[in-house]
């Protein structure tokens, strides 16, 4: 994986010396944007909430819904929205975003004699400019402590270019307003005078996305060719240019106000349809505040019908019982009853006689049980002496066959070792003479009587 560069507030304060200071210093200045919380449903269809900036609108260049931006370490997500909860713009519609100051005066794409391609490169470069500032203004508050260069890497680069173009969109609206103050005034009357006379059209490109259209070139187009009398002096000629570069001061200054009102009137709009937009909003809480209240109410007069009626059937099922109690014959009721009781008390007789038999029966079983349990309880005793005499017997018997053993090794020993003094073969034994040393053996092993008499039983009669 290729290793990010990280980049801290530290990196970006290098540009706060030389000729960018002032222009970092109004970048800086957190007060120039607005941040507010919103919320937002994650791929995940979770909620969150986070800290966006609002950075311009979307769609259209003019009363788009707003964009806002929020910037973590690796990336810049953008969102659109009015209220509280926003949408998440996905890759290929935040290309449609137009930037609104102060982040458009970083951009700066406003050349329509650019191809179409070109116009692309150019607009994805200004993004690039304007998400390196977002990445700043981010560290700056202290809402992230490092920025990587995952999407944008060329972090550093683009931010000084977005300060350049700032500082160039600062200086040039500082010098059009130095012209302004430099002009020489005229009245209205002599400004009328050149009008009629050089019947001037001036045009002026503006646009209210980006005020550094104010420092573009202001063409004076005359309408058709002005023919001057020979008769004119230079010094009329004079006077007219003096007139002419005080119309033209004139029509800057007019133009200005003019977009100064507009871009009023704009964020009025703007806030009129925030406040309408609100509006709405409460509106429609309201409204299903108010369908809830009537579902209740609807719910609760379908449940008061339904206890109304319940009481009226209660009230004719009790008159009908009246009737009926009224219209009994007593004296069938109870002979029917009387008759009824006779049969419960026989019944009861019956199951009493039945349950003696039942405990006469469990005690019988009882008792039977009993004296299974000391029967098996004495076999299981008589089990256990067994298996302890079982097992001595079979101690006893191992420990016979051991000594057994010895001895027969011993008496072969002894007889090959006569065998080989005197050269002959060993006798055999006869299977008696067997039995005698057998029992020899038994008898020097000094056994009890009951162990002769298990061995006996062992290993045979002969024993």
């Amino acid at each position: 994986m290729v290793p990010r560069k990280k980049y801290v507030l530290s990196d970006f304060q290098k540009f706060s010396t030389g000729k960018l200071a002032t222009t970092f210093a109004r970048v800086a200045d957190i007060g120039h944007y607005e941040f507010v919380e919103k919320m937002y449903v994650d791929k995940k269809k979770r909620t969150k909430r986070c800290q966006m900036v609002l950075v311009g609108h979307s769609w259209r260049k003019r009363n788009g819904p707003p964009v806002w931006a929020h910037a973590t370490a690796q990336i810049i997500r953008y969102y659109s929205g009015t209220g509280v909860e926003v949408t998440p713009l996905l890759d290929i519609h935040s290309s449609k975003i137009y930037y609104d100051p102060p982040f458009s005066y970083m951009g700066c794409t406003d050349n329509e004699t650019l191809s179409a391609h070109a116009m692309a490169q150019q607009r994805k470069l200004d993004r690039a400019r304007v998400e390196a500032v977002i990445h700043f203004i981010f560290l700056a508050s202290g809402r992230v402590h490092r920025s990587l260069d995952v999407d944008n890497p060329h972090l550093l680069g683009n931010f000084e270019s977005a300060l350049t173009t700032f500082a160039h969109y600062l200086e040039t609206r500082g010098n059009v307003k130095l012209i302004l103050d430099n002009q020489p005034s005229t009245s209205a009357e002599e400004g009328s005078l050149v009008q009629n006379k050089t019947n001037l059209q001036i045009t002026h490109k503006t646009t209210s996305e980006n005020a550094v259209s104010q420092s573009r070139s202001i063409a004076v187009i005359p309408k058709k060719r002005a023919f001057i009398d020979s008769t004119d002096d230079a010094s009329e000629l004079s006077y007219q240019t003096i007139n002419k570069r005080a119309f033209l001061a004139q029509y800057l200054e007019e133009h200005a106000e003019l977009e100064q009102r507009v871009r009023d009137l704009t964020a009025e709009l703007q806030e009129r349809d925030t406040k309408i937009n609100t509006t709405e909003a409460q509106l429609s809480r309201e409204k299903t505040k108010h369908q809830k209240l009537l579902d209740q109410r609807k719910k609760w007069k379908d449940k008061y019908v339904k206890q109304r009626r319940l009481s009226a059937e209660a009230t004719s099922t009790v008159e009908v019982a009246k009737q009926k109690e009224e219209n009994i014959d007593w004296k069938a009721m109870l002979l029917e009853q009387e008759h009824k009781t006779e049969e419960f008390r026989l019944n009861c007789i019956a199951l009493e006689e039945e349950k003696k038999k039942l405990h006469a029966e469990i005690k019988t079983l009882k008792t039977k049980t009993t004296r299974q349990r000391k029967t098996l309880a004495r076999c299981q005793a008589t089990a256990l002496e067994m298996n302890v005499k079982e097992a001595a017997w079979n101690e006893a018997a191992k420990k016979q066959a051991d000594e057994l053993a010895k001895e027969k090794e011993a008496r072969i020993f002894w007889q090959q070792k006569r065998r080989g003094r005197t050269g002959l073969r060993p006798p055999t034994i006869p299977a008696d003479e067997g039995d005698d040393v057998v029992n020899r053996a038994l008898v020097r092993a000094k056994y009890s009587q009951q162990d002769v008499k298990a061995l006996q039983n062992a290993y045979g009669a002969h024993i």
